[in-house]
């Protein structure tokens, strides 16, 4: 086999390797909110068109997309747990972000119009959390999942022999005048 046959098909491996991209569409996702002093409960839902459910007693709808999440709310207020001077500690955890086999959650780009939000990003959840702040009308948090691909032991296997291979070729190449 000459080097460049060897070549390619050590390429076509490598990339043959590595899954193709994926969504959320048709998975079964958590959304979770609470507060220092009150749990809004757990919701799970399956992620496609439309609004997939809505938090604090249907004030607050919340969607996924096949590669993002929004919150929002249909009119304004005064914050989600208290009206009052204090406000506490709001978390909300978005869990079962699972893209496809071998990709993972690695950021997420964050719009909102809440002030010092903490972020907190694993392979398969994302975390938002916020002292409670008055809400406008509309979306006022919306993530947009920034995804890698974690290459599987096969791959590197496969990479490994294709350039093993083209090692040997290349060293069994005779030197031309």
């Amino acid at each position: 086999m000459k080097f460049p046959t060897l070549f390619g098909v050590a390429a076509l491996g490598a990339v043959l390797s590595f899954p193709a991209a994926a969504g959320l569409n048709g998975d079964i996702v958590s959304t979770a909110l609470r507060a220092e002093t009150a749990d809004y409960g757990r919701f799970s839902a399956v992620v496609g068109a439309g609004v997939e459910g809505s938090l604090v007693g249907g004030m607050l709808p919340f969607d996924y997309s096949d590669s993002g999440f929004s919150l929002g709310s249909p009119r304004d207020f005064c914050g989600i747990r208290s009206c009052g001077e204090a406000r506490e500690q709001m978390t909300l955890k978005l869990s079962g972000l699972e893209f496809g086999p071998s990709i993972v959650l690695k950021d997420v780009v964050l719009i909102t119009i809440l002030s010092n939000v903490k972020v907190t990003v694993g392979p398969t959840f994302a975390e938002f959390s916020w002292t409670d702040q008055p809400v406008s009308q509309g979306a006022f948090l919306s993530a947009q999942f920034v995804t890698g691909v974690v290459p599987e032991p096969e791959a590197f296997t496969l990479m490994l022999a294709g350039l093993g291979l083209i090692g040997i070729a290349a060293s069994r190449r005779s030197p031309r005048a």
